[in-house]
């Protein structure tokens, strides 16, 4: 069965106005589209959902000459985006129906479905095998034993064939919406590294209670989505760090395995300097949607990472390294000293909650390695000294000198945050 035919475009058009239109390369959709509402062009795109898009621009020029749908529909199947949604699996077999199920449900369907087994140990291949009697379009991988994370999305990525892919958790799960938006907004981008979303957050613990992620949009509130050229997004990370919510994001396939995929040298945060790369080269979309759920579980591979200061210092090394060589042309010296600043306060607070606000030689070392005067860094660590003495909030007051001493350019961005908090009600911890 053809592409035509799948999608029922015989409504549409026929096998005669198609050959009519292909004869005539001057008769470009361009030129029947003009600007869509936001003053941004309508590309090529994919089907159902954007073809409606477009068509709502023609509407909207009051260009209603059915022979120019019919165009705009034909380009638009030309150059379809396609999305494959990778689930990596590893004991999750109790999560495994929820993420898959919201996967299955969406009001415009993802191309193609996969889960990897990474050699579970639990009922996961039984579990996987019900959802395929029941979803017969759910493709299954396995590793030869198990390979960890890393390997396995990275499997993903080489093994997936739509031009996008949304690299799902098995204990996350996304909104019925979300590959209907990623197509229609990729559409009018599809040369962009990536597309994301907001989020939603849940704990393991009471999944059914949902909070908004905390986070700083790239784009204004108000706007619904948005997009950023590689310069804007360049500007964006030395503003606002990472709006990356990785449960919700499309990323371009082609560009993704042109970077070499996920390092496995950069551990967790190998998907973050990822898409980091990605949207200082190619630019990127975002929605402002809350498109996603990240269940955040206790003992998760970031989680776990993130209690580990010395892989975390090599970490911080491995990336300031590869930002400084390898990705010298589209990061800036001042962008890679504030990712190092920012990425020194994750691993500052890391040790000071390890050794319950005491000031270790670790701690000593990190802000006198931050500070070219010797008095400045003294004072901060006199300061931590004090604070890890204060009864019941010590901790925090902790937390909050290290934010001051090694973050100062992002105190702006946090009391954003901490309005954001303030409007939605929700806890500052």
């Amino acid at each position: 069965m053809t592409y035509f035919e799948t999608h029922n475009i015989s409504n549409f058009i026929t096998k005669h106005e198609i050959n009519a239109i292909n004869a005539k390369p001057d008769l470009s959709a361009k030129k029947y589209i003009g600007v869509a509402k936001d003053g941004q062009p309508i590309r090529a795109g994919s089907t159902g959902a954007l073809v409606k898009v477009a068509l709502s621009a023609l509407y909207q020029h009051n260009r209603t000459t059915t022979y120019a749908y019919k165009v705009l529909i034909l380009e638009c199947l030309m150059s379809p985006i396609s999305i494959s949604i990778v689930i990596p699996n590893y004991n999750h077999g109790h999560y495994l129906p929820k993420a898959v199920t919201h996967a299955i449900n969406q009001t415009e369907p993802a191309d193609e479905i996969i889960i990897i087994d990474d050699g579970s140990t639990d009922n996961s291949l039984e579990v996987i095998g019900d959802l395929i009697r029941q979803f017969p379009q759910i493709k299954l991988l396995q590793n030869q034993g198990n390979q960890g994370v890393l390997y396995t999305i990275n499997r993903g990525l080489r093994e997936a064939a739509s031009t996008h892919v949304l690299m799902a958790a098995a204990d996350d799960w996304i909104e019925p919406t979300l590959i209907e938006n990623a197509k229609r907004q990729l559409a009018l981008y599809p040369t962009s590294g990536l597309w994301s979303s907001n989020s939603w957050i849940a704990f393991e613990q009471a999944p059914e209670k949902k909070i908004p992620a905390r986070m700083l949009y790239p784009c204004g509130a108000s706007q619904a989505h948005c997009f950023l050229s590689p310069e804007q997004a360049q500007k964006k990370l030395l503003q606002i760090d990472s709006w990356f919510m990785g449960n919700t994001l499309v990323l371009n396939r082609q560009l993704a395995l042109q970077e070499n995929g996920y390092m496995p040298e950069l551990q967790s945060f190998t998907d973050n300097f990822l898409y980091r790369v990605l949207v200082a080269k190619h630019g990127c979309c975002f929605s402002t949607q809350r498109l996603g759920t990240w269940q955040i579980c206790k003992n998760s591979y970031a989680n776990t990472f993130n209690k580990q200061a010395e892989q975390q210092l090599n970490v911080l090394r491995e990336v300031i390294q590869l930002m400084q060589q390898q990705y010298a042309n589209i990061f800036t010296p001042k962008l890679i000293a504030r990712t190092d600043k920012r990425m020194r306060f994750n691993l500052a607070r890391t040790i000071w909650n390890q050794q319950q606000g005491r000031v270790t030689t670790e701690l000593k070392n990190i802000l006198q390695q931050n500070f070219a005067c010797k008095k400045i860094a003294l004072l901060s660590i006199v300061a931590l000294t004090v604070a890890g003495k204060v009864p019941k909030i010590g901790m925090y007051l902790g937390q909050v000198i290290l934010f001051v001493m090694l973050r100062p350019f992002d105190l702006s961005n946090q009391i954003k945050l901490l309005s954001i908090l303030k409007s939605a009600r929700l806890p500052a911890s």
